[in-house]
C-alpha cells in the first residue's frame, strides 16, 4: 500500500486527529481504547475513560497536544507526527538559534519570573492560561539545558523541574490527570538530578497527589517516600503538606484512624516557616484540603467545621482559585449535611466564584453536590431547594464544557 502524502494542507491538531479518526471510521471510544493500548505498553497508566476526555478537548482545541503525545497518537494511527499534523508552512518563522552564550543568569531569571507570573496567573483564574503558557517555557528551558554551560547546569535542572511540577499540577487542574502523571514523573527526574532534597521530596508528593484516586495504595508508598527525603529538612511548611498528602492517600482506602493522624501532623507544620517551594500553603490550603479528606470518608460536620472560617475569608487573597475550591467543598457538605437551607444561601456565591477561577477540584466537588442532591431526603421545601441548585450546577457545569 502507498504511504499517505503528508499533510500539506493548515490544520489545527483537533481537526488533524479528528480526520484521522474519521479515516479509520474509529469513534472516540475506539480511540481512546487504542491510546490506552499503547500506552500500556510503554508502562503507563491506561484509563480509557481519562482518555475519552482527553479526545474531546483535542479535537476541540481546548487543549494542544503535547510531543509526547502526538508521538503515541501518531504510533495509534500508523504514521509519522508529521504526517499525522502536518509539516511547518514557510510562514512559520524557525525558532530562534539557542547559543551557549545566550545561558546567562539574565536568562535563567527571566525563565523564572515567566515562572512566577505563570504561578500568579493560575492560582488567580485558574488553570486555563497557565496550562498553555508553560508548554513553551517547559520546551525552552530543555532547549536551553542541552547546552548550557557548566556554571548554569544545576540551576536550570532545578528550574526545569519546577516547571514540569507546575506543569503537572496544570494539567491535573484542568482534568488531564493521565498526562499530569507523566509530566509529574519526569519531574521526579529532573528534582533527583538536583541535587535538591526538598525539591525532590516536594515534585514525589505531587506524583503521589496525581496518582490518589487511580491508585492510592501507590499514592500512598510515594507521600512516606516524600516524607522520608524531607526528614532532615528544616521545619517548615513543606512538611504540612507533606501531610495533608498522606491523609488524602490514606482517606481514599478508607482509612479514618490514618487520616486523623495526619491531619495532626500537618496541624503542627502548618503554622511553621513557609517554604519557598510551596508558598500557597497556609491554614486556609491545609483546612480545606483536610475538609476534602473528611468528604471522602462521608463526614460532613468536620468538613464544615474545617471550612466554615475559610469560606467567607480567605486569608491569601490571591488565591481566588483554591477559594473556589473551598466553598464548592462547603457546599458539598452542606448538602451531605442534609442543611439544604444553608445549601441554598451558598451556592449562587459558590458557583460564580467556580466560573471566576474554574479547577478539576472545584468541578469534583461540585459533581459531589449533584450527586448528594439528587438522592434528597423527600419534602417539599428540602426536593425544592435541592432541584434549584442541581438545576444551576448542571447550567454552569455545562457551560464549562462546552468552552
Amino acid at each position: 500500500m502507498t504511504a499517505p502524502l503528508p499533510n500539506l494542507q493548515p490544520m489545527t491538531p483537533g481537526q488533524a486527529i479528528r480526520a484521522a479518526r474519521a479515516r479509520r471510521k474509529w469513534s472516540q471510544k475506539t480511540l481512546a481504547r487504542h491510546i490506552a493500548r499503547v500506552s500500556e505498553d510503554r508502562g503507563l497508566i491506561a484509563d480509557v475513560e481519562s482518555y475519552k476526555s482527553q479526545i474531546s478537548r483535542w479535537e476541540n482545541d481546548v487543549v494542544n497536544p503535547s510531543p509526547a503525545t502526538r508521538e503515541m497518537l501518531a504510533e495509534v494511527f500508523e504514521t509519522s507526527v508529521e504526517e499525522l499534523f502536518g509539516l511547518p508552512t514557510d510562514s512559520q518563522l524557525p525558532r530562534p538559534l539557542i547559543l551557549e552564550a545566550r545561558v546567562t543568569p539574565e536568562t535563567l531569571a527571566l525563565l523564572e519570573d515567566r515562572r512566577s507570573v505563570t504561578v500568579r496567573t493560575e492560582h488567580t483564574f485558574g488553570p486555563y492560561w497557565a496550562i498553555r503558557q508553560l508548554s513553551d517555557d517547559v520546551a525552552m528551558a530543555l532547549d536551553f539545558l542541552k547546552i548550557a554551560p557548566e556554571q548554569h547546569r544545576s540551576t536550570l535542572i532545578h528550574l526545569v523541574a519546577r516547571l514540569m511540577e507546575l506543569q503537572g499540577w496544570t494539567l491535573q487542574e484542568s482534568g488531564h490527570t493521565t498526562e499530569a502523571v507523566m509530566r509529574t514523573d519526569q519531574a521526579k527526574m529532573y528534582a533527583e538530578m538536583s541535587g535538591d532534597p526538598a525539591l525532590h521530596a516536594m515534585v514525589t508528593m505531587r506524583l503521589s497527589n496525581t496518582l490518589t484516586v487511580s491508585n492510592p495504595q501507590l499514592a500512598g508508598m510515594y507521600a512516606q517516600k516524600a516524607h522520608d527525603l524531607a526528614a532532615r529538612e528544616a521545619e517548615s511548611r513543606l512538611h504540612a503538606i507533606l501531610a495533608r498528602q498522606s491523609a488524602l492517600a490514606a482517606a481514599h482506602m478508607g482509612d479514618q484512624h490514618a487520616v486523623a493522624d495526619h491531619q495532626a501532623r500537618a496541624d503542627d507544620y502548618v503554622d511553621a516557616t513557609p517554604h519557598k517551594l510551596v508558598g500557597y500553603v497556609d491554614r486556609s490550603y491545609i483546612d480545606s484540603e483536610m475538609a476534602y479528606a473528611h468528604l471522602l470518608l462521608g463526614d460532613a460536620a468536620t468538613a464544615m467545621t474545617l471550612l466554615a472560617d475559610h469560606v467567607a475569608q480567605w486569608r491569601n487573597p490571591g488565591q481566588a482559585r483554591d477559594h473556589a475550591v473551598a466553598r464548592a467543598r462547603y457546599l458539598h457538605a452542606l448538602c451531605l449535611a442534609g442543611d439544604y437551607t444553608g445549601a441554598h444561601t451558598e451556592y449562587e456565591t459558590t458557583l460564580a466564584a467556580y466560573s471566576g477561577a474554574p479547577s478539576a477540584r472545584a468541578r469534583n466537588s461540585l459533581r459531589g453536590v449533584l450527586a448528594t442532591a439528587a438522592i434528597a431526603r423527600p419534602g417539599s421545601c428540602q426536593t425544592s431547594i435541592a432541584t434549584a441548585i442541581r438545576r444551576h450546577i448542571t447550567t454552569v457545569l455545562s457551560e464549562g464544557a462546552a468552552t
